[in-house]
């Protein structure tokens, strides 16, 4: 596989698990706010970087050569499927909210992509 191309099958596995961490994390928040309030309070950041490493993680295999933002294009792919029911939600559209988050998903799923495609398999150098 060229390293300039998407490995789109790899991409959209990692998008939609990514989605689904989101979307299970955010149903669950009302939850772990009765429950911590502190926790509460963080509970949606702690699942925005859980769920932009998961997502990237699942889109770049290690040691193979891939395109370079391949994990970072799953996280923020991962982020913009669950957008519109975030605004469907609360009606609102809060543009530095979005803006840092889009920051967060392009940086964590580039750095795990970075991480995990150095990674080689056992047995292979």
């Amino acid at each position: 596989m060229n390293t300039n191309e998407f490995d789109i099958p790899l991409l959209s596995r990692g998008a939609w698990r990514g989605f689904c961490v989101l979307l299970l994390g955010g149903m669950v928040q009302p939850f772990v706010e009765m429950a911590s309030r502190p926790l509460g309070f963080w509970w949606l950041a702690i699942v925005a970087i859980a769920a932009f490493a998961f997502a990237a993680g699942s889109a770049v295999k290690p040691g193979r050569s891939q395109h370079r933002f391949q994990g970072a294009v799953a996280a923020l792919a991962s982020y913009f499927l669950v957008v519109p029911l975030v605004v469907l939600g609360t009606h609102v559209v809060d543009m530095i909210q979005m803006s840092c988050t889009t920051a967060l998903a392009a940086v964590v799923g580039a750095a795990v992509s970075v991480f995990r495609s150095g990674i080689h398999p056992v047995g292979e150098r």
